[in-house]
């Protein structure tokens, strides 16, 4: 059952899945599917808070999807010149392809959950059976980081539902395969970027409009004024 769950997620993420890939996932889904089993008998309540905190009904407990960054580097190469045909291309299509790419990740789901579109970020159906944006933050520079931010905050820390990711304390210098950058223009935050590989220690990226596979860091660097890094580190499925 467990097996034909992770076939069936990564056929239609279009994820290459091999034996020991499959052996790997298998067993961090049971593991999961245990803890999540042990910490949800004291518990009445099954719903997420609306508001995605912990409380005094709702003691902090988490289960997480860890972030696969070697199939995430290798999607966003895959699809950054052939673009992924399980998505509608956008006119501006780099925050796009970046949550695209982040969602990569084997078992990664889309997090619907919360009282506000800022905690959310989703895809949804078209009628050509195509995924297009549910939520701004999917395909928003600004609207994604917010989103990291909302789950970076300290008074949310450990409790959140949906991607974690570390807001400060990264640059060009320590960023990781799957981490995704944005630039400053000057008067704008303008476009983002995901690390797709790095080579003898330089930070490469995958790109969307305009199309890269893999753009060292450094050209990005010289052309904008200022950047930013979110550091992806796994997602949270429950307390």
């Amino acid at each position: 059952m467990i097996q034909n769950r992770i076939k069936t997620d990564c056929l239609e993420k279009g994820i290459l899945l091999d034996r020991e890939r499959l052996q790997k996932e298998t067993k961090e889904r049971i593991e999961e599917a245990m803890k999540e089993a042990e910490t949800k008998a004291p518990f009445d309540d099954e719903s997420e808070p609306s508001d995605k905190a912990a409380n005094e009904e709702n003691p902090t407990r988490r289960t997480t999807i860890s972030y696969d960054r070697t199939a995430v580097g290798a999607a966003a190469k895959k699809y950054a010149k052939n673009y992924n045909p399980l998505f509608v291309a956008q006119d501006l299509d780099c925050t796009n392809y970046v949550s695209q790419c982040m969602w990569q990740s084997p078992g990664w789901p889309f997090d619907r959950i919360g009282n506000s579109s800022a905690v959310k970020w989703s895809c949804k159906k078209n009628s050509a059976g195509k995924y297009t944006y549910e939520t701004y933050s999917w395909i928003s520079v600004n609207d994604l980081w917010t989103y990291f931010q909302k789950n970076d905050s300290p008074s949310q820390a450990g409790t959140v539902y949906g991607i974690s990711a570390t807001t400060s304390g990264y640059n060009y210098s320590n960023a990781q395969v799957g981490d995704v950058i944005q630039f400053h223009n000057g008067s704008m935050w303008r476009h983002s970027v995901i690390v797709s590989e790095i080579v003898n220690g330089q930070r490469r990226c995958a790109a969307h409009t305009d199309d890269y596979a893999a753009r060292p860091l450094s050209e990005y660097l010289a052309i904008y004024s200022n950047y930013r890094v979110a550091h992806i580190n796994n997602f949270i499925t429950s307390y």
